[in-house]
């Protein structure tokens, strides 16, 4: 196993989100080949939202100075990555050819919010239970934010998140989490909810 050298985080975040970058890269050129096949096309997917949310959980984290009132310590990445690789294959025509894009991307979901495991947890069911999206889910689940002590008036200034993402994850939600934008996507009739098999 090799040893990883770099003690600047910065960088090291940089070399994990090209190495990422370089990957999302190979499974979408290989996608396209089997833009036909559903089934491979949904496995492939599965794969590339593993690969992107390992890449950012094993980068340095980002502290934004939010945090929550906690008991133990907790980083939360607050942006969901599984769901937010799902962004970069939607728009694969901008940010898998422009690495400066989708650095930005990255570095946006390294960021955390400072909080216990209890409303690590609750935030995770909140999302998936509630179809809340990241900017929405402390607010609506009823969690304050503070930052250098202050309580935190606006959650969406806070927290930053560019308003494509938001609206594209609340598509991306009510669209029995698929891809919707890319028509490479396109879901076949019988994989759609409510559809009755032809």
């Amino acid at each position: 196993m090799g040893k990883q050298l770099f003690k600047d985080k910065n960088k090291k975040r940089l070399i994990r989100a090209k190495c990422c970058f370089m990957s999302l890269c190979t499974i979408y050129k290989d996608l396209l080949n089997h833009k036909n096949d559903f089934e491979i096309v949904k496995t492939m997917l599965h794969y590339m939202e593993r690969e992107f949310y390992e890449a950012v959980f094993s980068s340095p984290h980002i502290d934004t100075g939010l945090y929550t009132i906690p008991g133990d310590k907790t980083k939360d990445h607050y942006m969901s990555p599984q769901i937010c690789s799902n962004f970069i294959f939607d728009y694969a025509d901008v940010l898998l050819n422009d690495f400066e894009k989708f650095f930005e991307l990255f570095k946006l979901n390294c960021r955390v919010i400072i909080t216990d495991s209890k409303t690590n947890y609750l935030i995770r069911e909140s999302k998936k239970n509630n179809n809340f999206t990241s900017e929405e889910s402390y607010e609506k689940s009823n969690i304050d934010l503070y930052y250098k002590g202050e309580k935190v008036l606006n959650h969406k200034k806070a927290l930053a998140i560019p308003k494509i993402i938001t609206e594209w994850e609340k598509g991306f939600k009510t669209n029995d989490f698929n891809l919707h934008v890319n028509p490479v996507f396109e879901i076949p009739n019988q994989y759609k909810l409510g559809v009755l098999p032809v």
